[in-house]
């Protein structure tokens, strides 16, 4: 093919493309089958017993249906989020001795501006920290791992909202030469928790949600401290060192709010738009009490997308 012929194609070619990206950018977009505004719900009996089926009625063929059934998680007042309400902030643990015969190897201190630098006792020792120790009760003796219940602290007044805070769990020990064997510590049921509006008690962290980390000086080698379950503290081995030690078990920053939120909550899907038309809906409400049941009926396509809210109101009684 010569150099005009080729030319002419090329030429040809690109008016035709140029033809049908002009055609298609003209085409009318898809409109929407149907009304959205033609769907309707029926609560055939608005009152009912406890464990009966309640029977919604459908009007209209949306594409598309979902229902919250205005129980907990399923209402739509919180379709964007639910927010839980939290009170005081409590804190509580267990602690229990076993061998050895030092005493007061164990503190418990909170600060509000350590690093969160694990790496090296010197941050540490550089930050603020506020003995709590005398706010709970603490083993004493070789309880011989009898475990000692803490009581329950009020951590408001440690606490700020919106403050980070970091609790940590020092572990003292003496030389041995000169103060005997150091004993081993044991905390378990590590629990700062939260009063909230819905659920009552909740926990915020324990002993394996709290981030704990292992800091340790290594003076006189390195500590056998260990978190798995139950955190022990102890000191470097060896029962003659001349030097005493210290290592500390902190958490990761810790945050009073006083309002957690917990997400959205969901809608359940009833119909999808390739499914046949839903002409009535059926749950069983298993608890007493006055439920607010939000629809929520969509048509859509690439183009468009419109959607209605209908509410009914339920009573259960039991």
């Amino acid at each position: 093919m010569n150099r005009n012929k080729l030319y002419k194609v090329l030429m040809s070619l690109g008016l035709l493309i140029w033809g049908l990206l002009g055609m298609t950018s003209c085409d009318p977009k898809v409109e929407l089958s149907g009304d959205v505004e033609d769907f309707t719900v029926t609560l055939l009996t608005p009152k009912i017993k406890a464990g009966e089926q309640a029977v919604f009625s459908f009007t209209g063929d949306p594409d598309i249906i979902s229902v919250f059934t205005g129980e907990l998680y399923s209402e739509y007042s919180c379709k964007d989020h639910r927010i839980l309400e939290s009170g005081d902030y409590s804190l509580s643990f267990s602690t229990a001795t076993k061998y050895g015969s030092q005493e007061d190897h164990f503190s418990i201190l909170i600060s509000t501006d350590f690093n969160g630098d694990y790496s090296d006792i010197s941050h540490v020792k550089a930050a603020t920290w506020t003995d709590i120790t005398d706010r709970f009760t603490i083993a004493t003796g070789n309880t011989n791992g009898s475990y000692i219940d803490s009581g329950v602290l009020n951590m408001n007044e440690f606490m700020e909202e919106g403050t980070p805070v970091y609790i940590g769990l020092r572990y003292v020990n003496q030389p041995t030469a000169i103060a005997g064997a150091c004993r081993t510590w044991y905390v378990r049921g590590f629990q700062l928790s939260t009063e909230t509006n819905l659920f009552g008690e909740q926990v915020i962290a324990d002993i394996s949600s709290a981030g704990f980390s292992l800091v340790d000086a290594g003076i006189g080698g390195a500590c056998r401290s260990t978190i798995l379950s139950v955190i022990t503290l102890l000191g470097p081995a060896g029962t003659t060192s001349q030097e005493g030690s210290e290592n500390w078990m902190i958490t990761k920053p810790l945050t009073r709010q006083s309002q957690i939120d917990l997400g959205p909550d969901r809608p359940t899907p009833l119909k999808g738009m390739t499914e046949e038309r839903l002409s009535e809906y059926k749950y069983i409400y298993k608890e007493p009490g006055k439920y607010k049941v939000t629809f929520v009926a969509t048509n859509a396509n690439i183009d468009h997308s419109q959607s209605v809210v209908r509410e009914v109101e339920i009573e259960v009684e039991s």
